[in-house]
């Protein structure tokens, strides 16, 4: 879903396929919650003190360093950057939560809707063109009577 919004927003004609009547993928099932170190929304929350180093070193603390040191960190640097690009670029509406602290987090990180989580966030990224394209491939796979393969 993020990837078709990324090249739909590049200008590119991008056909998302999705098995569920609606395009959402597995986000609206989801708590749509995404961790990320040092963003703006943190700082709002007077969270100052976060940066993916720190988020990197959680995580392999909590998975017992069972994850690619590597890519663990690329995550936690790419993160702060997809929340605020969820945000400004998508519309998607996005707090820092401080309600509540993330098992293996030592720092409030999770971002997302101040509520309706999953369903809230999926429904803050459909675009008129993004559910025109997945209704039209929805009605075209039914009238083939093959069922459509999602990501999402």
């Amino acid at each position: 879903m993020i990837s078709a919004l990324a090249a739909a927003k590049r200008g590119a004609q991008v056909i998302l396929l999705e098995k569920g009547r609606e395009p959402a993928g597995n986000t609206v099932r989801s708590t749509g919650l995404i961790p990320a170190a040092g963003t703006r929304f943190q700082r709002e929350a007077g969270i100052l003190d976060d940066t993916p180093e720190l988020m990197a070193r959680d995580i392999l603390e909590k998975n017992d360093h069972e994850s690619d040191p590597a890519m663990t960190r690329l995550l936690c640097e790419e993160a702060a950057p997809l929340i605020e690009w969820l945000a400004d670029e998508v519309g998607c509406e996005m707090i820092c939560h401080t309600d509540f602290l993330y098992p293996g987090q030592s720092v409030y990180r999770m971002h997302g809707p101040r509520e309706g989580y999953g369903a809230t966030l999926a429904g803050s990224w459909r675009t008129p063109s993004a559910t025109t394209a997945a209704s039209r491939s929805g009605r075209a796979s039914r009238r083939r009577g093959s069922s459509t393969t999602g990501a999402g």
